[in-house]
This record gives C-alpha cells, sequence and structure tokens, in this order.
C-alpha cells in the first residue's frame, strides 16, 4: 500500500487490495510520510474502509478536526469495553465516540452544561455498558484532563449499546417505546408508579427485553394451554385489559401482536407495579 493522500500528522489516504480507498491512522504517519511513500507495515495502524456514503464523507472530515489524543482514548475506551462485555462492536462505534468526546471537550471549554434526562435509563437498563461509560470517563480524565460527569457517561452508553446489538433501534428509540408503554398503564391503571421499587426495575428490564425482540421481529412460544390463560384473564381483569391496551398500541406501531404467554408476563408485571404503588411494599 502506499501513501495516496495526507488528512493531517496522524492520518493518510491510501487504497486496499481490493481497490477500495481507505484511511490509515497511526501516530505521525502524516508527518513522516508523503504522497507516494509506501505504508511501513511493521507498524501498528488503524485502517478504516471507506465507502461511496455519508458516513465515510463525514468519518473523512472527523479524522482531520479531532486531536489523535482524542482518538487514542477512545480506542482505549472501545477495547476496554470490548474486553469486560465480551462482545463485538460495529466499526463505526470509534468514529462516533470520537466524535462526541472531542464535542464533550468543547462543550466544556465554553461552559456548555449537558443535561441527559435518559441517565436513570442508562443506569437501570445497560448497567454493563455504564460502567464501561463511567471507565471511559475516568480515562479522559486521566489522559486528556476533562471531567466527563454522568451525563456525558449516559450519552457515551447510547454508543455502545447502539454499536452493539443488531436489533432494529436504538437506545433512545427504545427508551421512547418504554415510557409510550408505561403512560398507558398510568392511564388504565389510574395511579403513580413507584420508580424506585424493585417492581419497576423487574419491569423495566421485562420491556427492555420485549421491544427488543420485538424490532429482532422475534417471537416466544406458548407453554400454557388456552385454558389456563382463560382462568388468569378472569383473575386479573383489570391487568388484562391493560395488557390488550397495550397489544394495540404495538400492533398498531409495529405490526407486531404478542402472544398469550407474553401477555401474561406482562399482567403479572402490572399487578406488581400495582401493589408496590397501592401499598408501598417491595415485592421479592
Amino acid at each position: 500500500m502506499r501513501v495516496e493522500g495526507i488528512l493531517n500528522n496522524n492520518a493518510v489516504l491510501s487504497q486496499n487490495n481490493q481497490g477500495e480507498e481507505i484511511i490509515i491512522v497511526s501516530k505521525g504517519i502524516g508527518f513522516a510520510s508523503k504522497v507516494g511513500d509506501s505504508i511501513d507495515k511493521t507498524v501498528k495502524h488503524k485502517i478504516f474502509t471507506l465507502k461511496e456514503d455519508e458516513f465515510s464523507r463525514h468519518f473523512k472530515k472527523l479524522i482531520v478536526e479531532i486531536p489523535f489524543q482524542v482518538f487514542e482514548v477512545c480506542e482505549e475506551i472501545v477495547q476496554h469495553t470490548k474486553n469486560k462485555l465480551n462482545r463485538d462492536f460495529k466499526t463505526n462505534l470509534l468514529v462516533t465516540l470520537s466524535d462526541h468526546i472531542h464535542g464533550g471537550i468543547n462543550r466544556i471549554e465554553n461552559g456548555i452544561a449537558l443535561s441527559n434526562f435518559m441517565i436513570w435509563d442508562a443506569k437501570l437498563l445497560y448497567p454493563e455498558e455504564f460502567d464501561c461509560a463511567m471507565w471511559g470517563c475516568k480515562r479522559i480524565k486521566e489522559k486528556l484532563g476533562y471531567d466527563f460527569n454522568e451525563d456525558e457517561a449516559a450519552i457515551i452508553t447510547m454508543h455502545i449499546v447502539n454499536a452493539g446489538h443488531n436489533w432494529g433501534g436504538n437506545f433512545s428509540y427504545i427508551i421512547t417505546e418504554m415510557q409510550g408503554i408505561l403512560k398507558i398503564i398510568k392511564y388504565r391503571m389510574m395511579t403513580d408508579i413507584n420508580h424506585e421499587s424493585l417492581s419497576y426495575y423487574r419491569f423495566m428490564i421485562h420491556l427492555k427485553l420485549l421491544i427488543q425482540r420485538i424490532l429482532a421481529k422475534e417471537n416466544v412460544g406458548d407453554k400454557f394451554g388456552q385454558e389456563f390463560y382463560e382462568d388468569f384473564k378472569r383473575r386479573f381483569k383489570r391487568e388484562y385489559a391493560c395488557v390488550e391496551e397495550i397489544r394495540i398500541h404495538l400492533n398498531h406501531k409495529f405490526n407486531y401482536r404478542i402472544n398469550e404467554e407474553e401477555a401474561m408476563y406482562l399482567v403479572l408485571h402490572i399487578n406488581r407495579l400495582m401493589k408496590s404503588a397501592e401499598e408501598g411494599i417491595e415485592d421479592t
């Protein structure tokens, strides 16, 4: 491979064996090279293949603007997260994370405080990803000298979640859908929900997985007979009526009808939510 263009001191353009345009990132590679030079294959480089799309054009621009130290720290965060979660991520995680961290530094330098209303959802629904994000915030402080708070960590969590899953949605979209279902429950059951209860925690985890299954177009099988479900409906009439409204909502929004087993679990969760709200008990 040969250098075909120099983007900055730490990034150059080249082509791979398939003739595709690539960006090679390595400390000082642009400073020490000129167009036509061979790429030293003995040196460890980060290579990004560019496509004819908006993301590649955006990345080419970002790589010029983002300081190499920011890029290095973000690479550490991505690698730490991969090791900690034992999970692969889309290549664009490094790019979107670098873009966010660079923007965060600019906000701090300009005295702009960031407030993220999804911080508690991030902690509750994606605790492992949030821990990795907090590790990243500490690393940013150590390497770059900037204090990234929990609001920033929640956004880093969003980037990690979005890059690590293949269902057709993203973090903020799933949270929005979950909040919509909570509104149905509050309206139908005519009660507030205790957000500090164990019942709420369990329900939110269940709801997150349900939305992810819907977006991935996955179904669960019915394990119980119709007679069992009919008896269940009689015992939990009010909760089941609420679930029917949720069913209508999900069917309208996603063309997905939850089956009787899924409905049964929703009924049980709603029943526990109501007990927790009305009696102030923490069920175990």
